[in-house]
């Protein structure tokens, strides 16, 4: 009887050591961290969507023209309602300057970044800058649904006139609004996140006279971060637009027959696929560059080299990102 016992114990003992050793190899000092965007970042923060939409417009006349491009971004929670809502535009008048070369634009700086310069408060009823009556409206839309938002525009495509601090045409925005709403997906960011847009514009084509057929561009380029309380990206969205107005023989600036796509709208019908080396169209190398900023903060996004040679990146995005990252950049301050 006693050898029975003593066998028990052994046996006890042994299976208590192998439970110490197997917590020793699976304890705390040997867990792999999960990653996270920020340290503080709850585990089971609820997920919103993550959405941009631009529109652009184009107007053409004798010897003038003018390219209007409008972005909003937003952040939607699990029920479709608007958390958050930025919109920024970009308006480029192309004239013939005094030595009869069509002329471009000299500050590429969006409505938003032009600020108090922008000089509507002077003419505003309510007094109130460009920059102020777009926050208002943002303000407006919050917890609404995209066809909610239509019934804040009148028929005449200004705002209600209760919308209060805000006078301005704002069918553009709502439209844009729409589009952002439309394109939202569940990217990483939280209904606590804050979300902001950096714009960069500079001349993408040829200047050219009146005088002679020829044609003008502008490349806008797009950033949406969503970042948490500590300033590391959650989600992001970029995407880019370039649209072009030619000049014919009698003069006129004529503008696209059909609706200006952004490179994010055009798809596998853009064509860069074909002649990539890692066989990904421009969106796919556009959402591989979103998906590298996440759980990055200012100091490492402006750390990343802007000619692309960061291996991991190299790996999913071989694009020019020089005006990405530049809009990003802006985007993440």
């Amino acid at each position: 009887m006693k050898r029975k016992k003593s066998k028990k114990w052994i046996a006890y003992l042994v299976a208590a050591g192998m439970a110490l050793s197997l917590s020793g190899c699976f304890g705390e000092n040997n867990t792999a961290p999960t990653p996270s965007a920020s340290p503080d970042k709850p585990a089971n923060a609820e997920q919103v969507r993550t959405g941009m939409g631009i529109m652009t417009q184009c107007k053409g006349g004798e010897k003038q023209g003018t390219i209007t491009v409008t972005a909003a971004g937003v952040l939607l929670d699990q029920q479709g309602r608007i958390l958050r809502c930025v919109v920024d535009e970009a308006e480029c008048e192309l004239t013939e300057r005094d030595v009869g070369v069509l002329g471009m634009p000299d500050m590429y700086r969006t409505k938003y970044e032009r600020g108090t310069e922008y000089g509507l408060k002077k003419a505003s009823s309510i007094e109130k800058e460009w920059n102020e009556q777009v926050d208002a409206f943002c303000d407006a839309v919050k917890g609404k649904k995209p066809e909610e938002v239509k019934k804040l525009m009148k028929k005449d495509g200004y705002a209600v006139d209760s919308l209060s601090g805000c006078t301005i045409q704002v069918e553009p925005y709502v439209n844009a609004i729409e589009k952002a709403c439309k394109n939202a997906k569940a990217l990483g960011a939280t209904k606590e996140d804050s979300i902001r847009l950096g714009t960069v514009i500079h001349i993408g084509g040829m200047k050219t006279a009146f005088e002679k057929p020829g044609e003008a561009q502008i490349t806008a380029t797009f950033a949406l971060l969503s970042k948490d309380s500590n300033g590391y990206v959650t989600s992001a969205v970029l995407d880019e637009v370039e649209p072009v107005l030619k000049v014919e023989d009698n003069k006129e600036m004529a503008v696209p027959n059909e609706p200006v796509k952004t490179k994010m709208d055009q798809g596998d019908s853009y064509g860069l696929k074909k002649a990539s080396k890692i066989g990904r169209e421009w969106y796919e190398q556009s959402e591989g560059l979103a998906q590298f900023l996440k759980g990055k903060n200012l100091g490492q996004i402006q750390g990343i080299p802007a000619n692309g040679s960061d291996p991991d990146l190299a790996a999913v995005c071989t694009i020019s990102i020089s005006d990405l990252m530049a809009a990003v950049s802006k985007a993440a301050e």
